[in-house]
C-alpha cells in the first residue's frame, strides 16, 4: 500500500514553497522521498542538486591589494555555515551577493542540506576533496564511484531532505555492522554461523548471516563494533581492521596517533595509527571520519591541493615549506602576480 508523505518546505532563498507527495521506496535519488509531481525546484530536491541559494559562495579579501582599515563586505554561506568576509577588496564571483550579516546569512540557508546535517547531528562532506557519493543511508556509504556531496548521519540514522538526520527504522543489522567498521556476511551463500568474536568466527555448522568487527572487537546489539573487554587488546590490529596504516614504537614510532593524517611530531617514540586525511583514530571504533578534518582555517595543516583541498572555501592548500606535511591553508595569492599560479598557490619552496 502506498504510503503518502505530505511535506511543505518554504526553501530559503529561493521564496518557492511545495509540497512532497508519494512512496519512500521507489525514487533513488530523492533521498527516501518520492514525488508523484514534480515542481522545478522539487525535481531538484529529487535529484540530490541543492538549489543555487545552498551552493558554497566564492567570496574572499583580495590578496593584489594592502590597506590600512580593513571592511566588512557581508556574510558568505561555506556550504554547512556563514562566515564574515574583511578585507581590502572583495574577491570572488559571489561578492555581489553576501548577506549583511551572519544573522540574515544563517536566517536564509536553514534549509540547506549542510546546515540541517550538521543541525541535526551529523557530518557534512563537501565535493571536495572527494565526497561520499551523496547521503550515507543508515550511516552506509553509497558504493558509487562518484564525488558529489552528502551528510553521514551515522549509525542508524539516514538524511531526509528539509529535515535532516532522524532515526530510520529500515536500517538493519547489517547497516549497523558496516557503519561501525565491520564486514558483514549474509546468510546466503552459507554465513559464517553468527557474530565473529574478536574477529574469529564461531566454527559452529551453521549458516546464520553475522558480522566480523575484527580483532579486539565484537559486535553488540544496538551499538555495532566496539572494543570487546573479553578480546586481547590489539589497538594495531583495530587501526589495521578499519583501514588505517599502524606505526609501531620500535623503530621510532610517531608519538601517538596521527591527527587527520599528520603525525604530532612530539618528541617520543609512542605507536600510532594514521587514518588517513579525513579520520582520526577512536579506541574504541577504530578509523572514523572527523569533521575537525575538513574546512581547515588558515595556517592549519591541509590535504589536497588549491581549492580541491580540506581548507575551508576561500582558503587554498599551498605548500609552505619543504618536506612532508609541509601544505597549509592560506589566501589566494594575486592572480595579476607572474608568480601566481592556476590553483592560486605561490610557487612551491625550491
Amino acid at each position: 500500500m502506498k504510503r503518502c508523505i505530505a511535506i511543505c518546505i518554504l526553501l530559503a532563498g529561493c521564496g518557492t514553497s511545495f509540497t512532497v507527495n508519494g512512496d519512500a521506496t521507489d525514487d533513488p535519488g530523492s533521498d527516501r522521498v518520492d514525488t508523484v509531481t514534480d515542481s522545478a525546484v522539487d525535481t531538484a530536491v529529487d535529484t540530490g542538486i541543492p538549489p543555487p541559494s545552498c551552493w558554497p559562495q566564492q567570496a574572499w579579501d583580495d590578496g593584489c591589494i594592502d590597506c590600512t582599515v580593513a571592511e566588512y563586505f557581508g556574510a558568505a554561506w561555506d556550504g554547512i555555515a556563514c562566515r564574515d568576509v574583511w578585507g581590502c577588496r572583495c574577491a570572488g564571483e559571489d561578492c555581489g551577493r553576501l548577506s549583511s550579516s551572519m544573522e540574515e546569512c544563517g536566517a536564509s540557508h536553514t534549509m540547506c542540506d549542510g546546515a540541517l546535517c550538521v543541525g541535526t547531528g551529523g557530518l557534512w562532506r563537501p565535493s571536495d576533496p572527494c565526497g561520499p557519493c551523496g547521503h550515507l543511508t543508515c550511516g552506509v556509504p553509497n558504493p558509487e564511484p562518484c564525488c558529489s556531496e552528502g551528510c553521514d548521519c551515522g549509525p542508524g540514522r539516514s538524511f531526509f531532505r528539509g529535515v535532516g538526520c532522524l532515526e530510520d527504522p529500515s536500517c538493519t543489522k547489517g547497516d549497523l555492522c558496516i557503519a561501525t567498521g565491520g564486514t558483514w556476511y549474509p546468510a546466503d551463500p552459507c554465513g559464517p554461523c553468527g557474530d565473529y568474536h574478536c574477529g574469529m568466527p564461531s566454527m559452529l555448522p551453521c549458516c546464520d548471516a553475522g558480522c566480523d568487527c575484527g580483532p579486539g572487537r565484537s559486535f553488540t546489539e544496538g551499538e555495532g563494533c566496539r572494543v570487546d573487554s573479553t578480546c586481547p587488546e590489539d589497538r594495531g590490529g583495530i587501526c589495521t581492521f578499519t583501514g588505517g596504516t599502524w606505526h609501531p614504537a620500535d623503530p621510532c614510532g610517531p608519538c601517538g596517533d596521527y591527527f587527520c593524517g599528520m603525525p604530532s611530531m612530539d618528541d617520543c617514540c609512542d605507536a600510532g595509527c594514521d587514518c588517513g586525511p579525513l579520520r582520526v583514530f577512536d579506541p574504541g571504533i577504530g578509523c572514523t571520519e572527523s569533521a575537525d578534518c575538513l574546512y581547515r582555517e588558515e595556517h592549519e595543516y591541509c590535504t589536497g591541493s588549491g581549492a580541491s583541498s580540506t581548507c575551508r572555501p576561500g582558503l587554498v592548500c599551498c605548500m609552505t615549506c619543504e618536506g612532508s606535511y609541509c601544505q597549509s591553508c592560506m589566501p589566494p595569492c594575486c592572480a595579476e602576480s607572474p608568480y601566481c599560479m592556476e590553483d592560486g598557490c605561490p610557487p612551491p619552496p625550491p
